[in-house]
């Protein structure tokens, strides 16, 4: 049995991006060791409802939470 261990990450912009407001922040549920860019987008998608198609991981700052 393979068990995955999720981890909650908060997930800040830095500054505007695109449709993303410096200061916006996402809560992101994953089980990598940080969430990457396809997450970061479906959680602003899902949590803001602002899709963004292009972001890079340097324009935010990732904080694990648990």
């Amino acid at each position: 049995k393979i068990i995955i261990m999720e981890k909650t990450f908060k997930v800040t912009a830095k500054k505007n991006v695109g449709k993303i407001s410096k200061g916006a922040t996402v809560q992101i549920i994953s089980s990598h060791s940080k969430p990457d860019s396809k997450e970061i987008k479906e959680a602003f998608k899902r949590q803001f409802g602002i899709e963004q198609n292009t972001i890079f991981i340097s324009d935010f700052e990732i904080e694990k939470i648990k």
